[in-house]
């Protein structure tokens, strides 16, 4: 009988970077399993209260921030090694981010802001990829909108379409539904999933990823204090989803 194949490193990290009166001191490695062949399996949430250094970590993961001592690896290529002095910048770590809000190119159009990524493709491949992103965030109807004549839905759904175009290694989402409506969360998710990218999820709404089948990631003051199945790690937390449930 032949083994299973092993799982491998998506991503690893070690960073340690203090501010006056705050310090993100992390080390860990987020996993990918070959077996597994379902996009809801590459999910990893980033769950911690506010304050807790979540989106810090998120910025330097993505390239924005440098810290002071650290070491990012995905997929193999070292993206940061400070040590070796080794900084790749954001716009060649394919990586793709969406922050909180959306932050759309107010002057162009939904279809131009998923372009964006997408000069290095010749026109015939470009729209093909615009029509895959509109599809897959169910926004074709919005194609020819200006961000201003957008809800907050609809121009979150443009961002994340306009984070996945370029096809990333991974997706950083820094708490992407916390000003929608409840009614606007699930199509969101829905369309997250749909994607099959490895997702890190950041977010201190437990009622939001309850559901979700991912490992979780606990930050509390800026360390790492669990790894796991999502449930069980936020297990001790149940009392403040029903809180947030009622």
């Amino acid at each position: 009988m032949s083994e299973a194949p092993s799982q491998s490193n998506l991503l690893e990290a070690s960073i340690n970077h203090r501010y006056p009166h705050f310090s993100v001191d992390v080390d860990f490695r987020i996993t990918s399993d070959p077996v597994a062949s379902q996009p809801k399996t590459s999910w990893t949430i980033l769950f911690g209260p506010s304050a807790a250094g979540k989106s810090t970590l998120l910025r330097i993961l993505a390239g924005l921030a440098t810290p002071q001592q650290g070491r990012i690896i995905l997929n193999g290529q070292t993206l940061l090694d400070t040590t070796s002095r080794i900084v790749i910048p954001p716009g060649r770590r394919d990586i793709g981010f969406v922050p909180q809000r959306a932050a759309l190119f107010p002057h162009r159009t939904v279809a131009e802001n998923i372009a964006f990524g997408l000069r290095h493709l010749a026109p015939a491949e470009r729209t093909q990829r615009i029509d895959e992103m509109l599809t897959l965030v169910d926004a074709q109807s919005l194609r020819d909108r200006k961000p201003d004549r957008l809800s907050g839905g609809e121009s979150q759904r443009v961002a994340i379409a306009r984070a996945l175009a370029p096809r990333p290694r991974m997706l950083l989402l820094d708490e992407p539904l916390a000003a929608l409506d409840a009614a606007a969360k699930p199509q969101i998710i829905h369309c997250l999933r749909r994607s099959g990218i490895p997702i890190l999820y950041v977010s201190h709404d437990l009622s939001e990823i309850w559901q979700l089948p991912a490992q979780t990631l606990l930050l509390e003051a800026g360390r790492i204090t669990a790894n796991g199945p999502l449930q069980q790690v936020l297990a001790p937390h149940r009392e403040t989803l029903l809180t947030q449930l009622q």
